[in-house]
């Protein structure tokens, strides 16, 4: 069974300071010589600790939303070969990421939506149930004699 890993204040600077950076416990955690499990135990017993964690992933989010953004809008610049040899860049854009961003920030009117139309009739099963109670009541029981 492993030790306990010891919370100093240097190594929560660390901790967070990766995971503002990546948005990855895992890689956080293994930056500074810890599991998983004890990141998530440090985070439970400290509300202190929790919030840095909270803020730090919402600004490596933010991190990440940027970049997509970047990409999507102002592209990236995209190699040319011919004759094997680099003759230029043009710029590639990412239309999936422009849709995700407009997914997430107009889900109001860029969801994926799904429209089901169904008829429901409405049957009035009255007169059947009476030709039915009518037709058992009217069939003799056959009896089951076992002599």
């Amino acid at each position: 069974m492993r030790g306990r890993s010891r919370k100093t204040k240097k190594k929560t600077q660390q901790f967070i300071e990766v995971l503002r950076r990546s948005a990855n416990v895992s890689c956080a955690a293994r930056a500074i010589g810890i599991g998983r499990a004890t990141a998530y135990r440090w985070r439970d017993d400290s509300p202190e600790f929790a919030e840095l964690w909270e803020e730090a992933i919402h600004e490596a989010v933010d991190n990440l939303e940027a970049e997509a953004w970047r990409r999507a809008i102002e592209g990236t610049n995209k190699p040319v070969y011919h004759g094997g040899q680099l003759v230029g860049h043009i710029p590639h854009y990412s239309d999936t990421l422009l849709i995700f961003l407009l997914k997430g920030h107009r889900p109001e009117r860029f969801k994926d939506r799904t429209q089901i139309q169904s008829e429901v009739k409405i049957v009035d099963t009255t007169p059947a149930r009476e030709r039915l109670r009518a037709l058992l009541n009217s069939t003799p029981i056959p009896s089951h004699d076992e002599n």
